[in-house]
C-alpha cells in the first residue's frame, strides 16, 4: 500500500438525513449517540412520516449542494479529497442505538477510518467542525416509477448527492456495511481512480435541457467475490460484510469471528475513551 504524502488533504464525510458531522461528534462525546437518535428520530424522517412516504414537494435542486466554495485542488497543487458513506432511518431500528446495526456498522466503519492503528488512514487534516449540515433526501419529479426491491433500500438514491460535493477532486464512496483489514491509502495513487478524458464522439446526440459532457470523468469500483474462499493472509484489503449476520459465508468461522470482534473492539475502544475523558 502507498501512504498519503503531504500533497493532499483527506477529509472524511458521513451522509446521514439528519445530520452530516452530528456522527463524527459521536465518536468524541459522551452520550452523543442519544442526540443522533433524537435528531434523526427512529424510523421517521424529517416530513413526520416513515422515510418510504415520499413527500411530493420535495424536488431536488441545483446549486451549490453541499459545496463550501472550496476548491477541489489547492494552490499548492494538493487535491482535497474524502471518503462517504450514506446512513440513513429506512430500516425500522430500535430506540437503542446499540441494537441498531446500521448504526453500528457505520461507527465501526468510522473508527476503523480514523482509530484503528491496523486500518486507520493517515494524512487526515480535517474530521468534523463544530457543526451539523443537513442531508435531504433525493426525491424528483415522476419518480413513482423507483420501487425498490427491500423497503431498507428506498431511499438509496440519496447517495447522489455525493456528486453535488464539488470541493473535493475526488471521493470514494463506502458501504456502511463495509469493514476494512488494512489501510485505504493507497486508493487514490491507483492508476483505476484516476480521472481520464472524455472521449469526442461526433455521433453524440444531446437531449434537450442535458447538460454537456465534461472535459474528464472517474467512475470507478471493484469486483465483489461471493464467496469464502478468500485468504487474509493474501493482503485482503477490505470486507463488505455484515456483522451482525453472515448468509453467504458457508463453513468460514474465521470470517464470521474477526466480523463480530470488530464490533466489539470498537466499543471496547469507545468505553475506554469515555473514561478517560469523563
Amino acid at each position: 500500500m502507498i501512504v498519503f504524502s503531504e500533497r493532499r488533504r483527506l477529509t472524511v464525510a458521513v451522509f446521514a438525513f439528519a445530520a452530516t458531522t452530528l456522527l463524527f461528534l459521536a465518536l468524541h462525546q459522551t452520550h452523543a449517540t442519544e442526540a443522533i437518535r433524537v435528531r434523526i428520530g427512529i424510523g421517521q424522517n424529517r416530513f413526520g412520516g416513515t422515510s418510504h412516504n415520499r413527500p411530493t414537494n420535495d424536488i431536488y435542486r441545483t446549486g451549490s449542494g453541499f459545496s463550501n466554495g472550496s476548491a477541489p485542488v489547492l494552490a499548492t497543487g494538493k487535491e482535497r479529497f474524502a471518503y462517504v458513506t450514506f446512513l440513513s432511518g429506512t430500516v425500522d431500528a430500535s430506540d437503542d442505538l446499540d441494537e441498531d446495526y446500521y448504526f453500528v456498522a457505520t461507527r465501526i466503519l468510522l473508527w476503523q477510518l480514523l482509530h484503528n492503528p491496523q486500518t486507520r488512514t493517515s494524512g487526515i487534516d480535517v474530521v468534523t467542525a463544530p457543526s451539523s449540515t443537513p442531508v435531504d433526501f433525493l426525491h424528483v419529479e415522476n419518480d413513482e416509477w423507483i420501487h425498490a426491491a427491500q423497503h431498507r433500500w428506498d431511499d438509496v438514491m440519496t447517495k447522489l448527492r455525493a456528486w453535488e460535493m464539488t470541493q473535493y477532486s475526488r471521493i470514494l464512496m463506502l458501504d456502511g456495511d463495509t469493514m476494512l483489514r488494512l489501510p485505504l491509502d493507497g486508493v487514490f495513487d491507483d492508476k483505476g481512480a484516476k480521472p481520464l478524458a472524455t472521449k469526442k464522439l461526433s455521433n453524440l446526440v444531446t437531449l434537450p435541457g442535458e447538460a454537456p459532457l465534461p472535459q474528464t470523468y472517474l467512475l470507478a469500483s471493484l469486483s465483489e467475490v461471493r464467496d469464502s474462499t478468500h485468504d487474509f493472509a493474501k493482503g485482503l484489503v477490505s470486507i463488505h460484510g455484515k456483522w451482525w449476520t453472515q448468509p453467504y459465508l458457508y463453513e468460514n468461522e474465521e470470517v464470521k469471528r474477526w466480523l463480530r470482534r470488530q464490533r466489539w473492539e470498537m466499543k471496547g475502544w469507545y468505553d475506554t475513551w469515555d473514561l478517560r475523558h469523563a
